[in-house]
This record gives structure tokens, sequence and C-alpha cells, in this order.
């Protein structure tokens, strides 16, 4: 049985191929496809260096933020300043650069400046002087008293100068007499607001003469003028004038076609003084150099200022 069915299936097989031939669909074969023996070699492709890679990059960063700006909202444009035009370039030279600077809107109000009038200080100073002892160093006695002579007190017909013995260490009050004008001192104490004179030590020394070998006693006296208002100052029996440690200090004020002319002598540092509706007072004394300090205030506007007055050219 299995036979017969496969003669059945190879006699349909052979009758289906010659009617294929006979019928001429059956294509003849193609040419067999000749390989070559060997393929063509590829030349090799250069390696980039490392200057094109990075320009190769920096151009994919410029296309890359080219796109980005393409994609961003646009921005509004910014009006500039007109720039003058440049002179072009002759030969081979480049023209000069002109620098522009920003015009401004002439509307634009300029800030006027108040002046201000500054008045002048209307303050000189006319003397500042050492002030000269008024009494001399004549006789003393031990360490009890001292005999002093009044340089500074009238001369009358004898013309002698009157002299005063004081006391160590006590204070004297200086009176007038009504008649003649003299100077008459008397013991007081320290609390008297008026007293005038203290002696308040003394001291002697052996000097040697230079036109011999021999000495000469000399005596030193530390005295205190109260009217001065200053330090106290030292008298020797040697000098016949011996300057103080106050100063004679004397002020011109001005103001306008007036003049007004103030005392010092004696006043204590910081002595208020002025008038016309102004306050001067002595803040600091430089001695040496001749220079004062003053403060001046106006009361009207209770403004301050601070000058320094120089007096080198007074004697």
């Amino acid at each position: 049985m299995i036979k017969k069915l496969l003669i059945l299936v190879g006699t349909l097989w052979v009758a289906f191929l010659f009617f294929l031939i006979f019928q001429g669909n059956v294509d003849e074969p193609s040419s067999p496809v000749k390989v070559p023996d060997s393929l063509p070699q590829k030349e090799p492709k250069p390696r980039p260096s490392i200057l094109t890679r990075k320009i190769t990059d920096s151009l994919k960063d410029t296309q890359q933020d080219t796109a980005a700006k393409e994609n961003a909202a646009p921005l509004t444009p910014m009006v500039e300043a007109p720039t003058p035009a440049q002179s072009p370039a002759v030969g081979n030279q480049v023209a000069p650069s002109v620098s522009v600077q920003k015009v401004e809107d002439e509307s634009t109000p300029v800030p006027t400046v108040r002046k201000i009038k500054t008045q002048p200080f209307g303050l000189i100073c006319t003397k500042f002087e050492r002030i000269p002892s008024r009494f001399r160093l004549l006789k003393w006695e031990g360490n009890k008293r001292v005999l002093l002579q009044d340089l500074e007190a009238p001369v009358f017909s004898n013309k002698k100068l009157p002299e005063h013995w004081f006391e160590i260490r006590r204070p004297y009050k200086e009176f007038k007499t009504p008649n003649s004008g003299r100077s008459v001192f008397r013991p007081t104490h320290m609390r008297d607001p008026n007293k005038r004179l203290l002696v308040m030590s003394i001291a002697t020394e052996q000097k040697i003469l230079a036109y011999s070998s021999k000495k000469k006693t000399v005596a030193h006296v530390v005295l205190r003028d109260f009217k001065l208002g200053s330090t106290p100052y030292e008298l020797n029996s040697e000098s016949p004038v011996a300057l103080t440690s106050g100063y004679r200090i004397n002020f011109q004020q001005t103001n306008g076609v007036q003049e007004f002319f103030h005392d010092l002598t004696g006043k204590p540092l910081g002595h208020i003084f002025g008038v016309n509706g102004f306050q001067y007072r002595i803040s600091k004394i430089n001695f040496p150099q001749k220079i004062l300090e003053v403060v001046r205030k106006d009361l009207k506007t209770k403004r301050v200022i601070t000058k320094e007055i120089i007096a080198q050219n007074l004697p």
C-alpha cells in the first residue's frame, strides 16, 4: 500500500516538472557571481588633533546656545547713544579710537549750590607778653620775713619807691590810701577772696663771685600774686627785674565799624568775654609758640566755632 502511494507521488512530481519545462515558466539559472580575491582596503581616516576637537566642541556649544536663544523669549532692545563716525584707515594705519561719553539729558535739572555766607571771626590778639614782677627782693631776715620793693607804685618828690615787709607763708591784702594813692598791705587769711600776695618760701645759697674769691649770699623767694591768677614765680636778690608766670593778654573785637577792647590779664582760662551777641573764651594756650585757641559762640544761632589765633608777631 505504501509503495503504491510513493509511486503515485513520484509520478505526479515528474509530471509537474515536465509541465513547467514545456510552459517556459522556469527561468534559466543566473550566472554565478564572481567574488574578487581581495577586497579594496579603505584608507584610514586621520585622527583629529586636540585643537580640532576643541574647535568642534566650541562650534557645537555655539550651535546649542544659538538654538537656545532662538527658542527663548525676545528681549527688549537697548537704545545706545549715537557714536561719532570714525575716520577711515589710511594705508596700513588704523583709525584712532574715539571714547564715547554718556550725554546727559538736557531736561534733567541741575541742582543749585547755595552759598553760605561765613561771618568773620571778629577777634584779634593785640597783646601777648609775659608780665614783669611788680616786686623786687631787697632784704631778708632769716626764714621769717622779706623786704620787697614796689616797682609799680607812683614816684613822689623823694623819688624813692615804697618798700614793704612780708612774713613768710602769710597772705596779705592790699589797700589804697585815698590821698596819695599808695598801697598798704595788711595781713589776712587764705579764705579772703581779696587777698593779693603770699611769700611761700625762701632759700639762700653761697655764690662765688666771678671777679674775686669771695662768696656772696643769694636769696631765692617763691612769690604768688593772686591778682595775676597764675602759678607762683621766683624772685632772687641778684636780678633787678623778674618775670612772672602770668601773661598780659589783650583782644580787639570788631563788629562792622564798631571796635571793643578786652583785657584778660589775670583772668582764669575759660573766662567768657565779648559783646553784641558773641561770646568768646580761651580754651587752650601754647605759650612757647604764642598760639591761643579761642571758642566763639553765636548767641542767636547757637553756632560754635573754634579758631587758633597766632600772636607770634607781637612782642
